[in-house]
């Protein structure tokens, strides 16, 4: 039984880290190692993190002051042993079977990465959501997962690029140098689309659930100019990274899809968390300008399907 490294990076989540971390400790799944990293909480986090101490699968490392998610989570793999790893956000739960099925089918399929579905959960724990809810087991290549995941060409699959729903073969991470982006709002989109570039295969797995809190004060729920800084230097890194390993021509019209898929994902962030109709139109005046900046507007125009412009003035 191989080993699963799971890394749980935490700030200011208080007692909701306990029920995310009783769902790690008691799952089927026993060959695991659990890597909290305290990222600088200020909150009483660490009085729940404590009375796990002592556990022989547990790893916690206390960093002096807030870091950042992406950087947490390059500390946690740089810690961990196990022939794979995943991450958990510390304000969620996973269902009890869900790292046995996860990792059963990436064994009996020889793949890089499998995926589970996702479930949007309210404050009083009963009013679930499916966000992604896959019903059917499915083997893909590398090819497919990234037009999956950047909505490329139209499918009823569609893959997130959220990383937590996941569990990878450590070496596709560490072989490739893969890294997250730090302090930065879209460190997930990037990592995803390298590993995909990278995974030889990809698995769907069914019937089990990432559950995903949609609580107030979590990092998705406010809107800053940072979220549109950190996307365009997001992608401005993305492409140079795929010029320097000579994928570019390979990857170019991905690539533009996924741009396409997080604008609107940004857009429509920005419009759940602002109510200001002239704060909106400040943040979208600033996109523009940033966007113009460092993409041309030609290739923009050429990417886009005519009818889609023709909505917007006709």
């Amino acid at each position: 039984m191989l080993k699963l490294s799971i890394i749980v990076p935490v700030f200011n989540v208080g007692y909701l880290v306990k029920n995310c971390l009783d769902t790690l400790i008691n799952q089927s799944y026993k060959n695991i190692e659990i890597i909290i990293i305290n990222d600088g909480s200020t909150d009483d986090s660490y009085k729940y993190i404590d009375n796990y101490k002592g556990r022989s699968n547990i790893v916690i490392i206390d960093l002096c002051n807030n870091q950042g998610l992406g950087n947490a989570r390059n500390i946690g793999i740089c810690h961990s042993t196990g022939e794979y790893i995943t991450f958990v956000d510390s304000d969620d739960w996973i269902d009890l079977d869900l790292y046995s099925e996860l990792i059963k089918a990436i064994e009996k399929s020889d793949a890089d990465v499998a995926i589970c579905g996702i479930k949007n959960e309210y404050s009083n724990w009963v009013s679930s959501e499916y966000r992604y809810n896959y019903k059917y087991r499915n083997q893909m290549d590398s090819d497919m997962a990234i037009k999956l995941l950047s909505n490329y060409g139209g499918n009823n699959y569609k893959i997130s690029p959220v990383v937590w729903n996941k569990i990878y073969r450590a070496s596709v991470i560490k072989n490739n140098s893969i890294e997250f982006l730090k302090n930065s709002y879209w460190e997930d989109d990037i990592f995803s689309f390298q590993v995909m570039l990278f995974a030889k295969s990809i698995m769907i797995v069914p019937s089990v659930n990432y559950h995903y809190s949609q609580r107030n004060g979590s990092i998705t729920k406010d809107f800053s100019k940072k979220h549109i800084i950190d996307l365009i230097d997001s992608f401005v890194y993305l492409k140079n990274y795929l010029l320097e390993l000579q994928l570019w021509s390979k990857n170019e019209r991905y690539y533009k899809a996924y741009l396409d898929r997080a604008i609107t994902s940004m857009i429509n962030m920005l419009c759940q968390n602002e109510n200001s109709i002239l704060a909106q139109k400040e943040y979208l005046i600033m996109f523009f300008k940033l966007y113009s900046e460092k993409f041309s507007i030609e290739d923009t125009i050429e990417y886009l399907d005519i009818n889609r412009i023709k909505r917007l003035f006709i």
